[in-house]
């Protein structure tokens, strides 16, 4: 029988699954995906925390003995610049200030402001330092089809794609890399983005 476990842990079929969420990674549109396979879809309440308060997003603790271990990467300089997009400029959880003063100011803004430090913590904090502990990695950009046929793209919770997204000089570039190169470390182990460890389960 389907169901959820607790959090994050789900019976699917036979599968035992984990799914190791991290804020930024496309959280949102997955859990929403995940519960709409429970049966459970309040995606058009206006009450934003909804499915958050069900799946949380949490920091890694140690590793499970699950079927399916799953989590989302992103590439940290896009998760960077939409992070600003959406909880700078469309949420407002800071006070305003240019992209430009973002990247270069980012360590303080980190430390000050909880949105901040939450959204843009290394996604180590809540998937780990071993990727070899997965079974299925996706990129961010990736359709997960795996578990339910339907495309996250189709289902996607997040408002701010009306803003228009910064690009970013070399410079700037080379900054914001420098701020998450232990989740650049970490990802270099599996060779690429869009590595697909499903042969592993």
């Amino acid at each position: 029988m389907n169901r959820i476990i607790h959090n994050n842990k789900f019976i699917l079929g036979n599968k035992k699954i984990i799914y190791h969420s991290c804020p930024k990674n496309a959280c949102t549109s997955v859990k929403t995906m995940i519960m709409r396979i429970f049966g459970d879809d309040r995606s058009n309440e206006t009450h934003r925390p909804w499915p958050h308060t069900i799946i949380r997003c949490e920091d890694f603790s140690k590793k499970q003995d699950f079927d399916i271990r799953l989590c989302i990467i992103r590439d940290p300089v896009e998760r960077f610049t939409s992070a600003y997009i959406n909880r700078v400029v469309h949420r407002k959880q800071m006070p305003y200030v240019d992209f430009d003063d973002f990247v270069e100011n980012f360590p303080i803004y980190y430390k000050k402001y909880g949105s901040i430090n939450w959204h843009l913590s290394q996604q180590s904090r809540f998937i780990g330092r071993d990727m070899s502990y997965y079974t299925h990695i996706y990129d961010v950009s990736e359709v997960l089809t795996d578990l339910s046929g339907v495309s996250v793209s189709s289902i996607r919770e997040q408002s701010s794609k009306k803003y228009e997204k910064p690009i970013l000089t070399k410079d700037q570039a080379r900054k914001v890399k420098d701020y998450f190169k232990q989740d650049y470390a970490i990802f270099s182990k599996i060779g690429r983005y869009h590595e697909n460890f499903s042969n592993r389960a």
